[in-house]
């Protein structure tokens, strides 16, 4: 039975795209200032922290059971394991320049979304000859303003605009490895109208269709993908996937899972992770990694992607 109806909404889905002009919904997601003023605050001393080495006080910006979605990096879950990620790349580093700029708040009840860039200069120490390296990326923080004077980072991501020489400088646990592979994964009670969106995102990836997958997003959608600058809009959405869908590999499985989720009135916001498998010119690849997506409720009830950020996990151990 939850498979006939999981296959109702996902036809249902696949009819109702909005026609281009179809006006959409605009919840207000206007951040008060105090609250602005109060973040770009709290993101200077994190930067003065991290290049002073003190992870103590860079820990404090975060909830106990905050996720943190770093590039090359699998899934980090709680105040623990991002202490010892960043405790590990401390030790490899350091740090001559952290610079992280806000683009964008958006208000989520009493969340907020910060989507914005950085910039970063390390050196890498006891490696030769790459130790200088100059690095440019974007980053999503969300934050609980609960408590407006002790406001606290519940989930995170990062990654960059390109691929990295050596991605392997960014992984610091190789045993979480394993929690990657799809028997390992332990996700939550998404609803059946979330699964049906994944059940339409993975036919997009398995068919390679470009268009199918833009489709899944509003008009004013934003995408940070995986090594490359945002793709901001249809006009830049659009072709992007068609051209990244467009490779000459088979693929053989695509498997998505909802790793947390918050709903709000009008959005769904989203961790998630995949795996894929494929074969190319007769030999067999695979690819895993995680994301964050906030999904916007449209007039007519239909979800699409309104921002989404997505980052691919380091397999060359």
């Amino acid at each position: 039975m939850k498979n006939f109806y999981l296959l109702a909404i996902l036809l249902s889905v696949t009819q109702v795209f909005l026609p281009i002009n179809m006006v959409q919904a605009t919840p207000d997601t206007k951040v008060e200032r105090h609250v602005v003023e109060a973040i770009k605050k709290a993101n200077q001393a994190w930067q003065r922290h991290l290049v002073q080495g003190e992870i103590a006080k860079v820990l404090k910006n975060y909830g106990d059971k905050a996720i943190f979605m770093p590039e090359y990096q699998p899934t980090l879950n709680g105040i623990n394991d991002i202490n010892e990620y960043l405790t590990t790349l401390n030790s490899r580093r350091t740090l001559h320049k952290v610079s992280y700029q806000s683009e964008e708040m958006l208000k989520l009840g009493h969340y907020v979304l910060e989507i914005g860039r950085f910039e970063k200069e390390i050196e890498w120490l006891n490696v030769q000859p790459d130790k200088h390296t100059h690095y440019t990326g974007k980053y999503w923080r969300i934050w609980n303003t609960e408590i407006p004077e002790d406001l606290k980072i519940i989930g995170e991501a990062f990654g960059f605009y390109q691929h990295l020489k050596h991605p392997e400088f960014w992984v610091t646990n190789r045993k979480t490895r394993s929690g990657t592979s799809p028997n390992h994964f332990k996700a939550s009670n998404a609803s059946i109208e979330l699964q049906a969106y994944h059940a339409l995102g993975r036919i997009g990836v398995k068919q390679k269709d470009g268009e199918l997958r833009a489709k899944m997003y509003t008009q004013d959608a934003i995408f940070y993908p995986f090594a490359a600058p945002p793709k901001k809009g249809m006009a830049e959405l659009t072709p992007y996937l068609i051209q990244y869908s467009s490779h000459g590999a088979t693929i053989e499985s695509v498997q998505t899972y909802t790793h947390d989720v918050i709903y709000f009135d009008n959005f769904i916001l989203e961790f998630a992770k995949f795996a894929v498998a494929w074969t190319y010119e007769g030999l067999p690849g695979s690819a895993n990694g995680k994301g964050i997506s906030l999904r916007k409720r449209l007039e007519n009830g239909e979800l699409r992607f309104f921002r989404h950020i997505g980052m691919h996990n380091y397999d060359g151990y």
